[in-house]
Formats: structure tokens, sequence, C-alpha cells
């Protein structure tokens, strides 16, 4: 087209020069009609071309104006009036294009499209980019739509408040915006068995709240599914009778059910389930999932927390009940420490208390090497020898065989007690319970080992006695055998009897496992049993017996050997539990071992503790993923060379010979945290009972852990305290009756009693005054505290006064448990008290005494001094020692002063006014300071008057 345009001007542009050059040569005909007919031939190829060129240019608008009806024109002009005609059409095709483009956001004006942009590629073309605008439109829509539910919601979440108000708000907005007509939602929780269920928080159902209560366990029906599965569920095609939706108008069934999950980090935390006469679009199920997770999330948020308050609530409890009994034993303490200073004065009584020891038990003070240097006549007596026959024997002579690994841990410095055969001179048996205590010289050794005996034969003829009841006990549904040292049966009880079907007559003198196993009962187990009674050592074994009717039944055995006190083999004695439907029940096995693993870490190991498998429980609680631990040692959760210990090499070698170990311990996660599991390590043996892996069941304690942590110091503490009372003052614990529970060394010896004396007695019986003692006992069963003087009565009835406390000690509520007791013996210091009473009385009314506080204004002064002074007990309290000392000698006064409040005790020579005369008096001057070491006051007994002055004679 663009060629023929240019050959068109250039064949217009040679017409024009032709028509010029005739004009300039004019004259010349010849040259006139050549440059003519060259002009027409020109003309007629110009015309051609432009009968060309106008039919090309038709050809073309038929195409752009796309006219289906026009027909092929002979006449160039009518061609060229077509060419109008399509330029026309063309100029109204654009204008119909540009006014549709215009109006492409509102559809409506765009429903009648003109004729002539039918089929065409540009009304086409505007056509498909509405429709997608309306996609893009309705997409956008959708999105502000989730967008702007989300936001809402959010603030829906923020709002927390009670748990099932909290859930019935959620629920409420939650069908509301989804234009649901019903719905419910459930949370999560365990039952005391640890089984998750769900509990229904809220119910809503036409803009109204419905109150049920309702719980599903996991597995029952289709939220119980979701449980298991933790994914959404959708039901079109609902039964009849599945759930019903009732308004005004009568009953419908909903077309759509969707339960949706709550989930937290892969945990299970409820669920919702919405009812509606409209099935879900993709876009609202988009909005309900996204919801969900943050529903989720908050609802593991509020569980977190609340389990957080109640541990915090139990350790401010418990925070609080340490720091209640550490106030009250502090304030014990104050209280006792006021007597510390007398106790001091206790050596003499403690004398007595030895020598009470010295008549009631045997005593005897050996060399480190076991040889007897002392000992009492008790001990003599209850051989039946001379003192002096015992001296430089052998302990051995005295206590029997003893194993040599004793005596050398009493040398070294172990208290070590227990109970001693041994026999007297005439070769009876004689029982004695001694307790060794080694004595350190000034050097810190051990100089010699002190015994203290006690004869307790007739104590072990009652146990012997006992003992013998006890073999014959008859009141277990479990059946006992009791056999000869060579297994032959001597007695059965009923349970035995019930459960094999055999009497006593019947097989008595038979071993039981002639008659009690069978074709079926494992051979290796038998072995086991019997190789380990031929070692003398305790079987515990489950194996398949037959009773008299040749009827399989489990057990589960125990038999234990039994030793006379020679630890000669005399008996063996089995006990023997039906267990036939635990084995039965063996099958419930693999579903509770599900849902353990739902709830619990659990981890697999081979016998030498390479990792197995893991659980997710326990993969999310310690950071690794399953690829990163199978095949790995257990080791790599410990701290860096833990794994190589013997006690760790030890621990797996346990495990693997089949032993159940239970533990609590520290682990390292991927992250290098460390966390508290609580837990079990099992063996799983296989059919010929080899331990064939290791599996391990824990629960993640870790919080729990801190807070025992805390407790166990506040403990301690606590511990420490009531260690340092114990090895102080006198304790002694009672019953609520009042009958004595225990008592320490320190009341036993000063009250003449031993541990067994106390069964028989009771508070009541050893306080003299027994009115008193009947209303504070009252007083301490209601939790009322005491302290104060109270008196009891030794063995001998002699009366002792004792200073300290009665303590009701509450461990679960409000009621005491027991009483304990804290007290100084107080006796001596009581009588010596009335004596020093008695002598400052003395003084009192024979010497003038004033009392000065620590500047020396006075305090308080005897009828002596102020008639001496002739003032009056008011006009004293506004006197200070300047207002007495004769005026010249206050300066004196001033330098004797500094020297006097640094003295405990100092006699001076002083200057006094006295009825305006000066007399000088020899004085005494006493310090006397508070509990805390400050000074409470000064004491001045004016001795007697002197002639001749002396300035200081002073005693420190």
């Amino acid at each position: 087209m663009k060629n023929r345009l240019i050959l068109l001007h250039t064949l217009l542009l040679i017409c024009f020069l032709t028509v010029g050059t005739v004009g300039y040569f004019g004259n010349s005909r010849w040259l006139i009609s050549g440059l003519a007919l060259t002009a027409l031939i020109l003309v007629t190829l110009v015309f051609k071309s432009w009968v060309v060129f106008t039919n090309e240019l038709l050809i073309k608008s038929r195409g752009l104006v796309s006219h289906k009806n026009q027909r092929n024109r002979k006449s160039w002009l009518s061609q060229l009036e077509e060419l109008v005609q399509n330029l026309a059409l063309l100029e109204r095709k654009f204008a119909l294009s540009a006014d549709m483009i215009a109006n492409l956001s509102r559809p409506d004006k765009l429903e009648a499209m003109d004729d002539l942009l039918k089929d065409d590629p540009i009304g086409n073309a505007i056509v498909k980019i509405q429709q997608e605008m309306k996609e893009l439109k309705e997409e956008d829509d959708r999105k502000a739509w989730i967008a702007n539910g989300i936001s809402k919601f959010s603030s829906v979440l923020r709002n927390k408040v009670e748990v099932k108000e909290y859930t019935q708000n959620i629920l409420s907005y939650l069908v509301k915006y989804l234009n649901a007509n019903q719905g419910s939602f459930y949370v999560a929780h365990e039952d005391e068995v640890g089984e998750s269920y769900l509990e229904l928080t809220a119910c809503y159902a036409y803009s109204k709240k419905k109150f049920v209560e309702h719980k599903v366990y996991a597995g029952q029906g289709i939220l119980g599914q979701c449980m298991l599965e933790k994914d959404f569920v959708f039901i079109t095609d609902l039964p009849a009778n599945y759930v019903k939706i009732t308004s005004g108008l009568g009953e419908a069934t909903p077309r759509n059910v969707v339960v949706a999950p709550l989930t937290f980090n892969e945990i299970f935390c409820g669920a919702i389930e919405i009812a509606s006469f409209q099935i879900l679009k993709p876009f609202e199920v988009e909005f309900l999932k996204k919801i969900c997770e943050d529903i989720g999330s908050e609802i593991a948020a509020i569980k977190s927390a609340t389990h957080t308050k109640q541990l915090l609530e139990k350790s401010n409890v418990l925070t609080q009940e340490l720091q209640a009994q550490e106030e009250e034993m502090k304030q014990n303490m104050e209280e006792l420490v006021a007597t510390q200073e007398e106790i001091s004065r206790n050596q003499i009584e403690l004398s007595g208390i030895i020598n009470a020891i010295d008549s009631t038990l045997g005593t005897a003070e050996f060399t480190i090497h076991g040889k007897i240097t002392k000992s009492n006549t008790v001990l003599a007596q209850f051989l039946q020898y001379d003192t002096g026959q015992l001296l430089e024997k052998d302990f051995s002579f005295v206590f029997g065989k003893v194993n040599t690994d004793f005596w050398n841990e009493v040398i070294k410095g172990t208290i070590k007690s227990g109970d001693y055969l041994t026999s007297s001179k005439n070769g009876d048996a004689v029982w004695l319970s001694s307790t060794f205590t080694h004595m350190i010289d000034k050097d810190g050794n051990v100089a010699k080992i002190l015994s203290m005996i006690q004869n307790i034969t007739q104590k072990k003829v009652k146990e012997k006695e006992f003992e013998r009841l006890s073999i014959v006990a008859n009141n277990t549904d479990n059946a006992v055998l009791i056999t000869d040292k060579h297994g032959m049966i001597e007695y059965v009880n009923e349970g035995f009897i019930k459960m094999s079907g055999y009497e006593l007559n019947e097989i008595q003198g038979k071993k039981p496992g002639s008659f009690l196993q069978g074709e079926e009962s494992n051979q290796e187990t038998i072995a086991r049993i019997r190789e380990l009674i031929r070692l003398g050592k305790p079987v515990s074994e489950e194996i398949l017996n037959y009773n008299k009717k040749h009827q399989p039944y489990w057990v589960s055995l125990a038999i234990n050997p039994v030793f006379d006190e020679q630890g000669e083999l005399i008996n063996y004695i089995s006990v023997q539990a039906n267990i036939t439907e635990t084995k039965i029940a063996s099958l419930e096995f693999k579903y509770k071992l599900e849902a353990i693993s739902r709830s619990n870490t659990i981890i697999e190991f081979d016998i030498q503790g390479n990792i197995l498998d893991a659980n997710e429980n326990y993969l999310k609680l310690t950071g690794y993923s399953l690829d990163e631990i199978v095949g790995k040692h257990h080791s790599i959760f410990l701290a860096e060379g833990s794994g190589n210990d013997k006690e760790y090499q030890q621990f797996w070698k346990q495990i693997a010979a089949g032993e159940s170990l239970h533990v609590e311990t520290s682990r390292r996660t991927k992250s290098g945290k460390i966390i508290w599991l609580r837990g079990i390590y099992n063996p799983i043996w296989d059919m010929n009972g080899k331990t064939k892996k290791i599996v391990k069941f824990a629960v993640d304690i870790t919080k729990e852990h801190l807070l025992q942590e805390e407790a166990k110091l506040k403990q301690i503490e606590l511990d420490s305290y009531l260690g340092g009372v114990n090895n102080t003052i006198a304790s002694a614990e009672f019953d609520l009756d009042g009958k004595f529970i225990k008592a320490n060394d320190i009341f036993l010896k000063v009250m003449g009693y031993t541990s067994d004396d106390l069964n028989e007695l009771d508070y009541m019986s050893q306080m003299s005054d027994s009115g008193t003692a009947v209303l504070m006992w009252d007083n301490l069963k209601m939790g009322k505290f005491f302290s104060g003087e109270f008196r009891m009565k030794n063995r001998e009835g002699k009366e002792f006064w004792l200073n300290g406390t009665l303590n009701p000690i509450i461990i679960a509520n409000s009621t005491p448990d027991k009483i304990l007791m804290l007290a100084q013996f107080t006796t001596q210091e009581k009588e010596r008290m009335n004596d020093l009473n008695t002598l400052v009385q003395a003084f009192k009314s024979t010497l003038a005494i004033i009392d000065f506080n620590s500047s020396f204004s006075c305090k308080s002064a005897n009828d002596k001094a102020m008639k001496l002074f002739g003032v009056t007990r008011v006009s004293l309290k506004s006197k200070s020692i300047y207002d007495f000392i004769a005026p010249y000698f206050h300066q004196n006064w001033e330098n004797i002063k500094t020297e006097i409040m640094e003295m405990d005790f100092s006699v001076h020579h002083l200057p006094f006014s006295i009825n305006s005369a000066v007399v000088t008096y020899e004085v005494s001057i006493s310090r006397v300071l508070n509990l805390d070491g400050t000074v409470s006051k000064y004491s001045a007994l004016f001795v007697k008057e002197v002639s001749e002055v002396v300035r200081m004679l002073a005693v420190k």
C-alpha cells in the first residue's frame, strides 16, 4: 500500500512536469504532441493506480466494519461510495467501542450490545475484559469479606472473659457472619484417667443461646472422629434425623454440617460444629479455616494460662504454708533463745541423767580394736558375769558373731545400732539392742567406742511368736503355701484351696510343681524358679498353672526363703495371685497404648540404647525430627560426656536385663534447653521372654520440677531449723488423744524413760496440774498455740519445770494431726531464780538501790534509796545521777562514767549530796543487758558509807 502511494505521487509529479514542459516549449508541435501523449499515458496509469488503491481501501474497510451483507461493486464510483459509507460505520464503531470501554465498570450499560459490535474482535475483547473485571471484583469482594470478618473477629477474640461466655461470644459471631442457622462449641479436656473428651461450652441457634450439657469422647460420632483426625469434616448428605432446625414456619433438616477442629501446634484444643441450610462456599470455608486457627490459638492460651494459674496457686499456698511455719518456728526460736544462757547450767542435771542411765542401761567402753575397757554392773547382770570378768574381752564376746565390716564402720565415725543374739554365762540365749557411738579426743581422732545396751530378750520372744502367727494368716484371697527347706508342702491357706481345688491332705508332703504345672507351663520359667530357689534367693514370676479339674489359670508367683537367727534356711513361703483376667485383658493394651501416645511422650530403643522410633509428642518436646534421631544413641539427650559414666552404662544393662525403671530425669533438647521428664523405661519381651526392645513412656514435668525444687529449698531450710532445735532442746510428739508418738533423746534422758516406755504413757499422766492440762489440751486440739511454763512428772514421779511451746501440727486441713512439744527443762533454773529472788529481796530490804537507764536518768529505786535522798516515786522519774552526786564531783563523774559503761561490774567511792551535806558511799554498779546485747539499765547498790575517798576500784 505504501509503495503504491509513492508510485502514484511519482506519476502525478511527472504529469505536472510534462504540463510545465509543454508550456515552456510551446512552439514545437511534435514535441507538444509527444508530451501530450506521454501525459495521457501517465494520467491513465495514475487513474488505474487510484482505482487499485481505492479497491484495497474498500476491502480493508469491509474487514474493519465486519459488514456481512455488502456486495461486490463494479463501478469505481460505487466502490468510492461504499468506502465513504464504511468510513462512517467505522467512526460509529469507534464511538460505540469508546462508550463501552468508558462503561466497563457499569455492567448495566453493557447489557444491550449494538449489532455493529457483535461478533466483532473489539466487541468480543471488551466483553471478555468486562467479564474478567466482574470476576476480579467478585474475588475482591470475597477477600474483603474474609478480611473484614477476621478484623471484626479479632476484637471478639481479644475480649477475654470466662470460658463459657467467651466461647458463646465466638460462636454467636461466627454463626451470624456465616449466615448459618445452628452452631455448637466444644473444648477439649482430660478426665481423671487421662482420656480426652470434648465438653460442650456454647450452643447457638436462630440468634438464641441454647443451654445443653454434653460430652463427647474420642472416636464417638463425627466429633469424636474429628478429635482423632484433627481435620475438617463436611457433611452435605445428612440423615433425616441427624439435626433439625426449628423456626416459626416448622422444622427442616439443614443441607450442610461442618465440624471444624481447633488446633494449635498440632495439639487438639476443641471443635466447632455449624449447621446451615446453604452449603458453605469455598471462600467461606477458607474464612472458617483461618478463624479456627486463631480460635485454637486462643483456646490453647486460655487452657495454658488456666493450668499455669492452678500451678501458681498451689505454689503460693505451699509457699504461704512454709512461710507460716517458718515464721512460727522463728517465733519459737526467739522465745527459746531467751533461755540459752540458762541451758549451760544444765550440765549438772545431765550428770544426774547419766547416773540414771547407768542404773537402767548396760554400758561398755571399747578400744578401737574392740576390747572392753569399762562396763557397768547392768551389762554384767545381763550376761550373768562379774564386771571384772568382762574387762579386755572382745566385743564379739558380748554381742556374738558380728561382721568385722560393722566394727570398721564404727571406728570410722559411723553411729551404728542393731539387735544382737549372744549367750549368758549359763548358756541362755540373750538378745541385746545396742547403739555404738564413737568418742573423739582433742585432736579429732576416734579415741574409744561407747555402747549403750538394752536387754530385749523378752521382746524378741514376742516377735518370734508374732512371726509364726503372721505365717499362718489366712485372711487373703491369694494363695499362700509354706514348704520346708526341701520344698515339701507343710501348709496352704483357704485362698489356695479355692484357687486350685486341692485340699491340704491331698498335697501335703508334695512339691507344688509336681501337680500345678502342666504341658503348657513355660519350661524356662520353671527352670528360673528352680535355680533361684537353689540359690536361696526370692522368686517373682508369672506362670501357667492347672487346678484340680485340669483347667488352666495364670498366677503371679512370689517365693521367699525364710531363715532363722543363724541364717539357716528353714522354710519357703509362696504367695500366688490369680491374674487370668489380667492376661485376657492384655488385648486392650494396644488401644490403651494409642491413647497414651496421644497424651504422653513415647520413644523406643533397642537393648543397646539406640533409638528406633519416637512419637510426635516426644519430637515436638525435644525439637528433633524423626530422621535426626533414628539410629542415634539415647545419650544425645544428655549433657556432653554424661553417656560414658559407669552409672549410665549400668542403667542400660539393667533395662536390657528386663528391669522396668521408673525415672525422673533431666534431658537436653536440640536447642540445648533443659527439660524434666517423669516416666518409665519398660522392656518389651519376645515370645521367649528375652528383651527385644525398650519403650519409654514419659510426661513433661519441667514446670512441676521447678516448683518442687523451690519447695525442697524451703523444706531444707525448715529441716535445718528443726535439726538445730532437736539437738538443743527436748521435744515430744503426741496424737490428739494425748498418747506419746515419739520423743527425742534429751526428753527421754531427763524424764528417765525409754522409747518403748512411751507406748504406755500419755500427756495427762505426766502433767502435774490436771485441770489446767485438760483445758490446755482442748485448746491445742482446736489448733490453738500454747507457750509458757508448765510442769511434768518423770519416771519416779518427781516434778520438773519446763519452759517452751506446745504446737498443733496441721498438715492437710484445718484440724491438727498431732501435737509437737518443744521445751527446755528449767527446774534448776527455777530453783536458782527463786534463790536469787530471795537474795534480791534481802538486798532491797537492807541496801539502797537505784536503777538508771543508759543515759543515767533514773528508772526506779527502792524505798531505802528514796528515803535516803528524800524523793518520792513520782519525783524520781525526773531525776538523773547528777541530782545526787556532789556538784564539785560532776566533772570527775564524766571520766568515771565512760569506764563504767564498758564494764559489766565496778565498785566506786562516790560523794553524794544528802540533806545539805556531802556523804561518800561505796557504790557497786552493774550493767544489765537485753537479749540483743544492748544496755537495759545500770543498777547502783549503796553498800556502805565510807570516810576515805577512793577514786575507783573496778572489776571487769
